[in-house]
Formats: C-alpha cells, sequence, structure tokens
C-alpha cells in the first residue's frame, strides 16, 4: 500500500463519473500527483478544487501505479483573493494549465512547488505581472531548458545586454545584436537586472509607465521556449489557452 501526506496546490480537477473528481496537485516532495476523490463533484466540497488553491492531503493507493485516492482539505482558497482581476487569474489559470500539461507526474522537481506558491502569493502585488515570467523562466529551467541571460551568446558586453537570441536561448549585447534585431527577442529591462539571480517571490523592478510593453516582451520570450522546447516534445499543436489569453491580455492592453 502506498501512501502520502502533506501539502498540494490544486493544478487541475476533472470531473470523473457521476459523482467522482480527477484531483491533479503539485506537492513540495512528490511533484505531479493525481488522485480520485469520490464525491468531489458535490458543491461542499468543488470550492476547494478551485485552481491554486493550496489543500492539505491525504494519498492512498494500492501501488505505484494506480491513481490513488485523495482526502482533502482546503488550507488557503488562493483563487477567490483574485477572482474579479482579471490578469492575475489569467496568470494562475495559466501557470496551471503549463504545469498540468508539461510536467511529469510524480517526480519531483526542486525549487518548482516554492517558486509556485510564492508566485501565486504575489498575484495580489503590484508587479505580479513581472513575477509571473519570472516562474516561466523557472518552469523551463527545471524541465532543462533554461536560459543563459548572464552573458552574451556573441561575446559582446554583458554590461548592455538587450536581446535574446532563439536558437541560442542566450542573452545578446545590443552592439551585437543590432544588426539582427528583427531576428531576435528585445530582453525586457527588468529582465536585465535581475537575469543573474531569479526570485519568483519577489517583486522585480519596473516603472508603471512601461510595465505593460516589457511584461509582452518577457511574455513572448517564454511563449517562444515554452513551444518550442517544451510543447513541440510532448507533441502539443499549441500552448494550453489559458497561456495564450494570457499573452493576448498584454496584446490589447498595448493596442489600447
Amino acid at each position: 500500500m502506498e501512501h502520502w501526506q502533506g501539502q498540494g496546490l490544486v493544478i487541475a480537477a476533472r470531473s470523473h463519473g457521476e459523482s467522482g473528481v480527477i484531483l491533479t496537485l503539485l506537492t513540495e516532495d512528490s511533484g505531479v500527483v493525481n488522485g480520485y476523490v469520490p464525491g468531489g463533484q458535490s458543491s461542499r466540497k468543488r470550492a476547494s478544487f478551485e485552481v491554486g488553491n493550496l489543500v492539505s492531503a491525504n494519498w492512498s493507493a494500492r501501488d505505484t501505479n494506480s491513481l490513488g485516492r485523495f482526502d482533502v482539505t482546503l488550507e488557503v482558497n488562493n483563487a477567490v483573493m483574485i477572482m474579479h482581476e482579471r490578469g492575475p487569474l489569467l496568470a494562475l489559470q495559466s501557470a496551471c494549465a503549463l504545469i498540468r500539461d508539461a510536467v511529469p507526474e510524480r517526480q519531483n522537481y526542486d525549487g518548482l512547488y516554492a517558486g509556485t506558491l510564492a508566485m501565486i502569493e504575489s498575484l495580489s502585488h503590484t508587479h505580479w505581472a513581472e513575477v509571473y515570467v519570472f516562474w516561466e523562466l523557472r518552469l523551463l529551467d527545471v524541465l532543462g531548458y533554461g536560459l543563459d541571460l548572464t552573458r552574451c551568446a556573441a561575446g559582446g558586453s554583458v554590461d548592455d545586454l538587450a536581446y535574446v537570441s532563439p536558437k541560442s536561448a542566450c542573452a545578446v549585447s545590443r552592439e551585437a545584436g543590432e544588426p539582427y534585431h528583427n531576428r531576435l527577442f528585445e530582453l525586457p529591462a527588468f529582465m536585465v537586472s535581475r537575469c543573474a539571480d531569479v526570485d519568483a517571490g519577489q517583486d522585480a523592478e519596473v516603472t508603471q509607465s512601461d510595465a505593460v510593453s516589457e511584461v509582452h516582451k518577457g511574455l513572448k520570450i517564454g511563449a517562444y521556449f515554452l513551444e518550442h522546447r517544451v510543447f513541440s516534445q510532448l507533441n502539443y499543436h499549441s500552448l494550453p489557452e489559458a497561456r495564450m489569453q494570457l499573452q493576448r491580455s498584454f496584446e490589447e492592453k498595448i493596442r489600447h
């Protein structure tokens, strides 16, 4: 008999049968864990399964290959705190969808749980969007597709990094990259100042006046590498809809 007990973040919940739910949690020690919740569709239990919620859970199964069952208690309803904030809610849904589709089950990735929890907690703060961009970089890193934004791929100065190469996944200095700027991604200013030591639990520095366009640049970088380095390997045709909606929301802000 296999057994696990601890806290987890709700990543997904889907109906199963007449009354049950298949619940997906991101946990600190066991990674992504799926389990069946009997009666999970009841009105009393359903609110606990909003994506992003922190729960305490008991999971048990006959063996490691079985789906297992969850007994879940809500600890913190993170979803309700941002329910009426479109941007942060899209970021929450996007992060959970990316984990659901890209992170293998029952593999522990160092720092992913803590970084995701910190990002979710930041969604009610001013610089939530910048923190989300850094969270995507962390996700790429733990999955083995990290970007190197600490040096210039073309051997230029590290004091004026301005672009990201889609080919090398490295930063490029302004001087070295200018002749090829139309083939490179612009590196947001807030990423330049933090690229050496990313901490998703802290606010990034960027002025409100250019925050929207700078975040959009960061989202474009994340989208490209997630799609071409991660999701293409999983035979997905595109990123999750929630992730695309998040990026479109910033494109709409820029247009208006």
